[in-house]
């Protein structure tokens, strides 16, 4: 398992939390990965895409699909614009408060999922909990996954 933010001191913190687990921390900017290609099955986004601004959240997503083996998954957890009047004013007010504008867009435009589909993603599944003020996507990288890895 392979940890990567650009903050050291994200990076601090995850090390903190992941005690005794076998994982791999590096600082590293998500749209220019240090990994060859098709290295992982599986990629996780939490809470990182609505960060980043369109021309670097696209080259994010075409460097995760670089990076995922054929017949590899990735998954997202990001905000969500809901329905329900309450849910909707609540999550609309924490993200204008503690988020930057890009973050507000991105939600009040819901283009996550057409984003990962311009970068050749299959969407498999959207879920929202939470009353919909989240979002959690899973995509797969077309192609069967290889024998050997």
């Amino acid at each position: 398992m392979v940890g990567i933010d650009l903050s050291a001191e994200m990076i601090a913190r995850a090390r903190k939390k992941a005690t005794n687990l076998p994982v791999l921390f590096k600082r590293a900017s998500c749209d220019r990965l240090p990994f060859p290609e098709d290295t992982f099955d599986r990629s996780l986004v939490s809470f990182g895409l609505h960060e980043l601004p369109l021309v670097i959240r696209q080259n994010s997503l075409k460097e995760i699909y670089r990076t995922l083996k054929p017949g590899g998954s990735l998954f997202i957890f990001d905000y969500h614009l809901p329905e329900g009047l309450w849910p909707r004013l609540a999550i609309k007010s924490f993200v204008k408060f503690f988020e930057e504008e890009v973050a507000y867009r991105l939600m009040l435009e819901d283009r996550l999922p057409a984003e990962i589909g311009d970068d050749g993603f299959i969407l498999k599944e959207r879920r929202w909990p939470l009353a919909g003020m989240f979002q959690m996507l899973r995509a797969q990288k077309p192609g069967q996954a290889r024998a050997d890895g």
